[in-house]
């Protein structure tokens, strides 16, 4: 699942994505922000096939290799997906763990207030 809200989105490059993302770019590490701006768009695999030629071409001013292009598209491609579950897992206990403790505290605080009823 990738993010899908900003929020979402904030978090995943705030807690390592970003960082990752530049690792994998190599030669395009530069130019991560509009590599990331297509996958958080959910921009298709060849869009960014298509975006890392124009860096190649316009950025980089090197000569057209589509064949590399293509595989390090689907290396990102790869990556970003099973980082994007893995966080958005990570997230839901985290979230989980942290609403049972809420509950527990509200329960715990509720019963310190309330006087003891006899039966």
């Amino acid at each position: 699942m990738r993010p899908r809200s900003a929020n979402e989105w904030r978090d995943f490059w705030r807690d390592g994505g970003e960082r990752e993302l530049h690792a994998h770019l190599e030669e395009f590490a530069p130019h991560s922000v509009r590599i990331a701006t297509l996958l958080g768009s959910n921009a298709p695999q060849r869009a960014l096939v298509a975006e890392l030629g124009r860096i190649r071409a316009h950025e980089l001013g090197t000569a057209p290799d589509p064949e590399r292009d293509a595989e390090l598209a689907e290396r990102i491609y790869g990556w970003f997906e099973s980082a994007s579950v893995a966080r958005s897992n990570a997230s839901r206990t985290s979230a989980s763990s942290s609403s049972i403790s809420d509950v527990s505290r509200s329960v715990a605080q509720t019963n310190s207030r309330e006087p003891h009823r006899r039966t």
